[in-house]
Order: structure tokens, then sequence, then C-alpha cells
């Protein structure tokens, strides 16, 4: 077991970019959040003429920008939002500009805490996207780097087999990069929160909106179920990566991407078919598909625990159970061309 936390801490140090990426990806965040606009800036809305007449009256919404806010229910219409920032001034009618932390305060509380969990959720998928790119590459250069510049030989003489090491890259790709990306998620929503606060409150916003507990508590719960998920819905993912890394003489990239962008090419020219295409793409985007799928009639608002039942339903899956057992296999596949491949090659 030390000899196995040694080799995981071994490619923690040799891939920094593991742990960098998302502390960039952070900081980018808290910058955007307090200097950039929220909801696209101001939004213009319609408002009431002043008994004088000159418009010159507090000015609220009309009753048809009231419907728009309140038929908000999820990330789907966002765009309603955009929408009353773009309206021009129309003549014969006076608009006030009003902030978006006021627009955002003037949902009803139900509403509010949807749009704040696809929010989180949004940045839940964005950090998982960044270090999924990540786990890809590295993968496909896991085994492969240590035949290029022939430390195998190095590392083929210590008491370490073949086994061990091409199960910690394994587990540094599938659970580990997972699981630094659910607390860089984490984190991100509290930074978030925060950028998005000082921004309200400069702007005379409510500056605790974002900061909701049960959303906060609901989203970082959502954050861990999708590491647990992706650990193991891309884990035939990482195997075959892995596989391509121990097998490729050169250019682990070419000899991982075009196997199956050549099934897809001889499928659709034989059958005039797609079928392994949309099979690929339901692999790679499964579970980002399943956090944003709507399940609640009518006009019941997304709540945050919704994007947890969702990537819950994956474990169910017969892709889930099949996948694991492709792993299984292709990971046995790397192991056995690590052990036995030329090691000059």
């Amino acid at each position: 077991m030390n000899r196995f936390a040694w080799l995981m801490r071994r490619e923690l140090w040799e891939h920094r970019a593991i742990w960098a990426a998302p502390a960039i990806v952070l900081a980018l965040l808290l910058l955007g959040s307090v200097t950039g606009n929220v909801f696209m800036g101001d939004i213009h809305i319609n408002a009431d003429i002043g008994q004088d007449g000159d418009g010159g009256g507090q000015g609220t919404l009309s009753d048809e920008d009231i419907a728009e806010l309140e038929s908000i229910r999820g990330v789907e219409d966002l765009h309603k939002l955009e929408r009353l920032e773009k309206l021009d001034k129309a003549p014969g009618q006076n608009f006030n500009s009003v902030p978006a932390g006021e627009a955002f305060s003037m949902l009803p509380p139900e509403k509010r805490e949807s749009v704040v969990a696809v929010i989180y959720a949004l940045v839940t998928a964005v950090m998982f996207l960044v270090l999924g790119s990540i786990g890809f590459f590295y993968s496909l250069d896991a085994l492969y780097s240590d035949r290029r510049d022939r430390s195998i030989l190095f590392w083929k003489s210590l008491p370490l087999s073949d086994a061990e090491t091409v199960l910690a890259k394994f587990c540094m790709a599938a659970a580990a990069i997972p699981v630094i990306a659910a607390a860089a998620s984490v984190v991100g929503q509290l930074v978030l929160a925060t950028g998005v606060s000082l921004k309200f409150a400069l702007t005379g916003g409510e500056a605790g909106l974002l900061w909701a507990p049960q959303v906060l508590a609901a989203s970082s719960l959502a954050s861990l179920v999708l590491a647990l998920v992706c650990a193991l819905w891309f884990a035939p993912l990482v195997a075959y990566l892995l596989l391509a890394s121990s097998w490729a003489p050169k250019s682990p990239f070419l000899w991982a991407v075009l196997p199956p962008v050549a099934a897809v090419m001889l499928e659709k020219i034989a059958f005039g078919t797609k079928h392994f295409a949309e099979f690929m793409q339901h692999r790679m985007m499964a579970p980002f598909e399943t956090m944003f799928r709507d399940q609640n009639p009518g006009d019941t608002p997304v709540a945050a625990m919704d994007v947890v039942s969702n990537l819950l339903q994956l474990f169910t899956s017969p892709g889930m159970l099949l996948g694991l057992v492709a792993a299984a296999a292709l990971l046995a596949g790397a192991i056995w061309l690590r052990r036995y491949r030329d090691e000059t090659t």
C-alpha cells in the first residue's frame, strides 16, 4: 500500500497540470465574477410614468416582464433575462436601468434557487471538462513517455510490478482526477458566490442571493456524486487510452483516435448509419447531459437535488456495468503490453 501511495504521489509530482489547471480556473472565475457583468449587465425594463408625466417616478417591472421572470425554470430559460436586457427604448415609453442583482432578487425564492443550482452545476461541469481534458492527454502519455525517454529501464529495475505501475496511472486518471475536479468545483462554487456577492454589494443588490445553504449543500453533493460517476463511467475510456499508450511506437494520440474514427467512417460508408458515433458521443458526454436533464413536469423549478438524482440513474444503467467489464479487459491488455513489449521501442 505504501508503494502504491508513493506511485500516486509520483504522478502528481511529474504532472503539475493536474493541480495547476483548477487553480487557474478558480482565479479566472473569481476575477470574472468580481469585475465582469452578471447576466450580461443591466436589464432595461419598462418604467411607470410619474404623475407629472415626465417619467421620473420609481421604475417597476411591467406585467409581461414579471411573467417572463416568473416563468424561468432552468438553464434553458436564461435567455429570457437576456431578452429583457436587450429591450430598446421605444417611442413614447420610459425605461429605467435595473442592476442585475436587483432583477435577480425579484425572482420567487424557489425559482431563484433553481437558477443558482443551474449556475453551480455549470461551474461543476466546466471544472470537470477542464480536468477531463487533462486526464485524456495524461492517459495517452502515461505509459508511452517511459518508453520514449527510456526511463522504463530504471522503473523496471525497482521492486515494482507492471501491474502496480499501470494501476497507479489508471487510478490517477480515473479516480484521483475526478476527486480533484470535485474538490475544485466545490471551491469554485464558493468562489463564485463570494465574487458575485461582492459584485451585487457594489451595485446595490442583495449580497446573499447565492448563499442559500440548501443549494450549496446539494450542489456540493452533486459534485461528489459526479466524481464517483465519472470515475466509473470513464474507466473503459481511460483503460483504452492506457492500452494505446503502452502499444504505440510513436504518436499515441493517432493510435488512440484513428481506430474509432475509421470505425465511424466505415460504418457510414458500408451501412449509411452512425450508431458507433452516437455510442461514442453518449459514452463521453452522458454524465454531463444527465446533469441538466429536466424531468420536472409543468412549471416546477429545477431543484439542486434534481442534479444528484439524475446522476444516480447512471449507476443502474447497463452501460455502467458493461463499461467496467470492458475496462478490466483493456487494463489487463495494457499491463501485458508493458510487461512484454520491447523496452527500446
